[in-house]
């Protein structure tokens, strides 16, 4: 029966009864996609997905660790498990931090370089090691 109303169809239209069918919205049929097409498509949305759940995670990544309850070390050991920077990625991303610093909208970090501190290295370790054990550090 399919048969001969295809061919008639088929002439008349141009395009076959099941296609025809498809682009019916009342019937709510659908073009079955081939396993590869299923696979893609899952793929590109769990990319999106982990996109922008990572962007989310940036604008405020502090705040979502201490929602969390994890500990700073926790949190350092999920974030390298979970991604990987690349150099150029890194790059764009210091930079960022740079220039919402810059604009006053991310705070600077508290500890300066190592190379701009100024202190007398000797005399602290003269009086280190001349500290008996167990005796107090604050004075």
């Amino acid at each position: 029966m399919y048969e001969k109303i295809n061919t008639s169809f088929k002439k008349t239209f141009g395009v076959t009864f099941a296609v025809a069918q498809t682009s019916v919205p009342e019937l709510n049929v659908q073009v079955k996609k081939s396993h590869a097409d299923l696979k893609r498509e899952k793929r590109n949305k769990s990319r999106a997905d982990k996109k922008h759940i990572q962007e989310q995670w940036a604008t405020m990544d502090c705040d979502t660790m201490l929602a969390t309850r994890q500990t700073y070390s926790q949190r350092q050991q999920q974030q390298s498990l979970l991604s990987f920077e690349t150099r150029e990625d890194a790059g764009n991303r210091a930079n960022k931090r740079a220039l919402l610093e810059e604009q006053g909208q991310h705070k600077k970090r508290h500890s300066p370089k190592p190379g701009s501190l100024d202190f007398d290295k000797d005399g602290l370790l003269e009086e280190v090691n001349a500290m008996k054990d167990g005796e107090s550090i604050c004075k």
